[in-house]
């Protein structure tokens, strides 16, 4: 599969391996100003850190599948936080819950959602012994269509109402289930992840895993995250998105 990276003009640059129903440009995305003000026991905290993410491919209307409630690929999602030590200290990968909240909330406010909510439902973490962990979480959140982002620097990320209008309300409350690893590299915690509304990957019962979350999978254990000096230069925090394609 082909390998598709963020741009070089942030750090650290995050490559992923990526096939056709995937759009081939990595979005980052600056999270200081949605991560602050972060409770850790008993202690207020304020962290710094990128998102990268990885949609669906368009379809025929030029949006991604993502948006398509017709589609495998609708609400599916992959993604990369790198988050920087906090006080010469890693930050635990304990805090994924809640920053994934944070950047849920985030994401519907720029979709226009008035009374934007997520809420962790589960994690679950499983240490790996070659080290880091392995993340199995669900979330209720909404459905990402509404209003849309303005901003957005691309029509990827711009879906018309016609695409969903008639089978989903605006926001209408969804339960996602989560699958991530977590490592850290030089101080910073990684998280790679994926989204999908019926991602079970840890189920005790007999679980068809889609095509997609196949897909998704492969991508997450091909993430790259490679440093250079300086080691984390996120984008404009007043952009939505830096993408290239």
């Amino acid at each position: 599969m082909p390998r598709i990276s963020s741009s070089a003009l942030f750090r650290p640059i995050v490559t992923f391996e990526s096939g056709e129903h995937w759009h081939p440009a990595v979005f980052v995305t600056n999270m200081r100003p949605h991560w602050g003000g972060l409770e850790v026991d008993s202690v207020t905290i304020d962290l710094s850190g990128s998102s990268y993410a990885v949609f669906p491919a368009a379809g025929p209307c030029g949006s991604s599948r993502h948006f398509d409630p017709q589609s495998d690929y609708f609400q599916a999602l992959v993604g990369v936080y790198v988050v920087p030590p906090i006080g010469g200290r890693p930050v635990d990968v304990k805090l994924f819950g809640p920053l994934g909240n944070r950047d849920n909330v985030a994401w519907q406010g720029r979709c226009g959602n008035p009374n934007a909510s997520s809420v962790t439902k589960r994690l679950q973490l499983r240490p790996l012994e070659a080290g880091g962990s392995l993340i199995a979480a669900a979330c209720r959140t909404g459905i990402d269509v509404g209003v849309f982002v303005p901003d957005a620097d691309a029509d990827l990320l711009r879906p018309p109402s016609s695409l969903w209008e008639g089978q989903v309300r605006p926001f209408e409350p969804l339960d996602t289930s989560i699958f991530a690893m977590a490592w850290h590299t030089d101080g910073h915690l990684i998280v790679a992840y994926a989204i999908s509304a019926v991602f079970q990957p840890w189920s005790q019962s007999a679980v068809a895993v889609s095509r997609v979350e196949k897909e998704q999978l492969t991508m997450i254990h091909s993430v790259r995250v490679v440093f250079s000096a300086p080691p984390f230069v996120p984008p404009p925090e007043q952009q939505t998105f830096s993408g290239v394609r």
